[in-house]
């Protein structure tokens, strides 16, 4: 993977930990910033169930699917992660 030769990669302690993170839904109650999240069909990371579980916790959050795409849409296919971001904050953006 091209990619993965720019990163230098996480310990296995940071990476237990990632999975220690949590928010309460209570901490999210009023949370009012306008969230995309993306994920990739193939991401072993964050997975798209996992995404989807989280997302449903804060309000408003959009979750975009990225069919056949591993853990870095924005690399794999930048064309149409760019315009989707940039949609997005487009129709967020203040006028």
């Amino acid at each position: 993977d091209q990619i993965s030769g720019l990163n230098p990669g996480l310990s296995p302690s940071a990476l237990a930990s990632l999975g220690e993170a949590r928010v309460s839904p209570a901490e999210l109650a009023g949370y009012a910033v306008p969230t995309l999240m993306v994920a990739g069909e193939h991401d072993q990371l964050f997975p798209p169930d996992v995404l989807k579980e989280a997302a449903a916790q804060i309000p408003g959050c959009r979750v975009f699917d990225f069919p056949g795409s591993g853990h870095s849409p924005y690399f794999e296919d930048a064309p149409r992660f760019n315009r989707l971001v940039s949609e997005f904050v487009a129709e967020h953006s203040a006028a």
